[in-house]
């Protein structure tokens, strides 16, 4: 009989054990995550994003500063025929999207967002691309 008891909140557990990531931490279809000097494909196209390049100046988040810097993000959108370079920018009034055959591409954000005290590797970077169809 005590079973029958038990039984409910074991079955709650160990469905809350099983679970994975919750639909709130996805991405939207149309962003990725990429990370240093990796890349992705983009849908089903013909087409790959890397992430080639970064060099952050933002303030970090525990610190007041005078400026709040910048994180310029290098990327390398790729097709069969073709490479283009470019470079997008967290600061507003800099360019944060790109338009490339067709293809918009915006810079979402720029992770680990720097703290004071603590240096990042380049491979501890990853950033957030939204990539549509114009």
């Amino acid at each position: 009989m005590k079973i029958f008891k038990i039984l409910p909140f074991l079955l709650i557990a160990i469905s809350a054990i099983s679970c994975n990531k919750s639909d709130d931490d996805r991405l939207p279809q149309d962003q990725y995550d990429l990370r240093f000097q990796k890349c992705i494909q983009i849908n089903d196209s013909d087409y790959s994003l890397c992430f080639d390049k970064i060099d952050d100046s933002r303030c970090p988040k525990d610190m007041e500063c005078f400026w709040s810097g910048v994180a310029n993000v290098g990327l390398t959108l790729k097709s069969i025929n073709d490479e283009s370079f470019f470079t997008l920018h967290t600061l507003n009034s800099s360019r944060k999207d790109t338009l490339i055959d067709g293809l918009k591409i915006e810079l979402i954000d720029v992770l680990p967002y720097p703290e004071a005290n603590r240096n990042y590797a380049e491979s501890d970077y990853h950033v957030i691309v939204k990539v549509v169809e114009e």
